[in-house]
């Protein structure tokens, strides 16, 4: 009996021994479980906070770093660094424009210009055509038209025949030729006008302030220089005309300074300066007349002089 009650003595004395190391276990595990729930807490909170300096940061930059620039007909908020990169690329595609604007131009004076070769080669070759007409036409000048039907009627009429159709033909090929002759002058004209358009564009934007009277101004002024007015008039290129009034306006600033210059070196008319009058030292004048700065004695005594002026003695 003793010996089973000492075994549930220990068997008690385990289980409680063993509940508090379950108990122990179970509060250090969620002292644990705390610990690492406010370590995830804080490392978010520093996160976020890192998270919000960041984004408060980008925002200061992209507010104090961004520019407007105007690309393709819209305008965006840029980094300069980029801004720089759209104006290069603007300024190219400019450039590059302005290049197939002058191929295109190029390309339809050229096709023009074949055109009119073409028509001149045309020409040629009927004025050849009509010269050789009239040669066989003249070969029938003399020809005594009633004396060659009494002679042969059937070869005379053969002969009208043919002398009639070189007429026709060199008539109509006149004709042909006045249309072609009409084209091509009208043709040189548009090119003229054309070319007279596009030089006074070309003068306007280099001479904005171009007018008649600049236009006598210069062409007086390229005159001192040996040439005339239909040298200066003949000239169709815009920077000839802007040189010739870079040089007139050179030349105006010049002959300024120089007047001015010759003004500053010419002598001053001389004053006459009259010496003045030394006195001694330690002496003054006595005034004229009487003075509230006179000294007693001598205001009696310029006094008496006064009345003794007065009474003739």
């Amino acid at each position: 009996m003793q010996d089973e009650e000492m075994l549930e003595i220990e068997a008690l004395e385990t289980e409680d021994i063993q509940d508090s190391a379950s108990e122990e276990d179970e509060q250090s595990s969620e002292t644990e479980v705390d610990d690492v729930e406010a370590d995830e807490e804080a490392e978010t909170e520093d996160a976020e906070d890192e998270e919000d300096e960041f984004n408060l940061d980008d925002d200061d930059e992209g507010v104090s770093e961004v520019e407007e620039v105007e690309f393709e007909g819209k305008n965006y908020k840029v980094h300069p660094d980029l801004k720089l990169a759209l104006m290069r690329n603007a300024d190219y595609t400019q450039k590059s424009q302005g290049v197939a604007e002058d191929r295109r131009t190029l390309e339809q004076r050229e096709e023009a210009f074949e055109q009119q070769v073409q028509v001149y080669q045309e020409l040629r070759s009927e004025y050849a055509k009509f010269e050789a007409i009239q040669g066989q036409i003249d070969q029938y000048k003399n020809v005594d038209w009633n004396a060659l039907e009494e002679q042969d009627p059937i070869e005379a009429g053969r002969h009208w025949r043919s002398f009639q159709q070189m007429k026709d033909s060199q008539q109509q090929l006149a004709a042909g030729i006045r249309h072609k002759e009409h084209e091509c002058s009208q043709a040189a004209q548009r090119e003229a006008a054309k070319r007279d358009e596009e030089y006074v564009q070309a003068r306007n934007k280099v001479i904005p302030d171009w007018s008649e009277q600049l236009n006598l101004q210069l062409t007086d002024f390229a005159k001192t220089y040996g040439f005339t007015q239909d040298d200066v008039g003949s000239l169709r290129d815009p920077r000839m005309l802007q040189i010739l009034r870079e040089a007139m306006d050179g030349r105006q600033l010049k002959t300024k300074l120089q007047e001015k210059r010759k003004a500053a070196k010419k002598p001053k008319p001389k004053q006459d300066v009259k010496p003045l009058k030394k006195q001694a030292k330690g002496r003054t004048s006595a005034p004229k007349g009487l003075s509230d700065d006179m000294s007693p004695e001598a205001w009696v005594a310029a006094r008496n002089k006064q009345v003794a002026a007065r009474r003739g003695y």
